[in-house]
């Protein structure tokens, strides 16, 4: 059913969210036509593979500024405009977590952003929460369309899915429910923290 069809008023906005240029002019337009915001997602991300030694400089600033970054900037575009109250969600990994071999970008970044969610939960409480969520392997189009033509595409995938307790990837819809719970009245005793959703995913 379009969203339409269900009563909601939805705009949308395309930024790159990893030019802080773009992300001032994004918060600025928030102001002027909202006034106000509730609830901040922070889910954009982006992966990298490789060894250490082979990952170049501009791997590693992509990946920072995308998967890290950015959660710093809408905070600090977004957050004024909460009037000190609602919820932040920045979404991290479980390779934050439990990180693997050849994930030194992605995992640093996303443990940026778990650090990043328990210190701004200590300067905006009482009246904002932040927490940082962990999924596991996901079935989404990220890890479908990084691993698109690798020769080792399906033994990778088995491995992800292997590395869970409950052998399967996470649907999009089980995270979006957590994400609706933590946002909501029912979760006001939750912040400073990190939430795994990961299907007991194994380093």
């Amino acid at each position: 059913m379009a969203y339409q069809e269900r009563g909601l008023d939805i705009s949308f906005a395309l930024l790159d969210v990893a030019d802080p240029e773009s992300i001032e002019k994004f918060g600025g337009s928030l102001a002027k036509t909202l006034g106000y915001i509730d609830i901040l997602v922070n889910n954009a991300g982006t992966l990298s593979f490789s060894p250490v030694m082979q990952t170049t400089l501009a791997e590693w600033e992509r990946v920072q500024n995308v998967n890290c970054r950015s959660a710093f900037l809408m905070m600090k575009a977004v957050g004024p405009i909460m009037g000190g109250k609602g919820v932040i969600l920045n979404m991290s990994s479980s390779a934050a977590l439990a990180p693997t071999a050849f994930s030194a970008a992605y995992s640093v970044a996303k443990m940026g952003v778990v650090t990043l969610s328990k210190i701004a939960a200590l300067e905006m409480g009482p009246g904002v929460r932040v927490i940082a969520v962990c999924p596991g392997p996901l079935d989404t189009q990220m890890p479908h369309n990084y691993l698109k033509g690798h020769p080792k595409e399906k033994e990778i995938m088995s491995q992800m899915i292997d590395r869970t307790i409950v052998k399967r990837l996470g649907q999009p819809s089980e995270i979006a429910d957590l994400l609706f719970f933590l946002a909501g009245e029912k979760s006001g005793f939750i912040t400073g923290t990190v939430i795994s959703a990961d299907g007991g995913f194994i380093g």
